[in-house]
């Protein structure tokens, strides 16, 4: 018998490290497991956190900084800027940081880790191929007033980019790991 809390929600099952009636001789592994020691359900949460944290942080570099850094006079209110321009700045800002939100949902509610870490691939990837090609088309990462954000001595949003496809990268590669060990044998 466990004494103490347990991690989940055995007892409202039954009695802490017995199987309700109506579950017996048809729990998985897995379940036996929970049910009894609640360990498989508290590594199982385990395993899924870091990768939700990974796949967040470079959410918010396209869905939080990006919007606060370009909602002022250097981007979206920009008098030097056509009209058109100012308009498709906005609606990148609206798309990507709508679809920060719904891979917020996919990462917190449904733990699709794959797709969401896809949907950061293509916004922030999008961005990287365009900062590659930006001598084709007379692009520039330099502000308006000459300067040019930086870190480590790279373009910010080279480096956030960048870093938000590898931690993309790594959440897959660890919900891939972990489904490898969580199958039933």
């Amino acid at each position: 018998m466990i004494d103490g809390p347990l991690v989940g929600d055995a007892r409202q099952e039954g009695e802490a490290g017995r199987m309700p009636p109506e579950r017996q001789g048809r729990a998985s592994k897995g379940e036996s497991a929970y049910l009894t020691t609640g360990i498989a359900f508290q590594n199982h949460r385990s395993d899924k956190m870091v990768p939700k944290i990974l796949i967040t942080i470079g959410i918010f570099f396209y869905a939080g900084v990006v919007p606060y850094f370009e909602i002022n006079a250097s981007h979206v209110f920009n008098p030097n800027w056509e009209p058109h321009a100012r308009l498709h700045e906005v609606w990148q800002l609206f798309t990507n940081t709508s679809i920060g939100l719904f891979s917020l949902w996919l990462t917190w509610a449904k733990s699709n880790f794959r797709l969401a870490s896809l949907m950061t691939v293509f916004v922030t990837g999008g961005f990287l191929l365009a900062y590659l090609i930006r001598d084709y088309y007379g692009g520039s990462m330099v502000l308006s007033d000459g300067s040019e954000k930086t870190i480590f001595g790279l373009n910010l949003g080279l480096f956030a980019y960048s870093l938000a496809i590898l931690l993309a990268l790594i959440a897959v590669a660890m919900q891939r790991g972990s489904s490898v060990t969580d199958r039933p044998r």
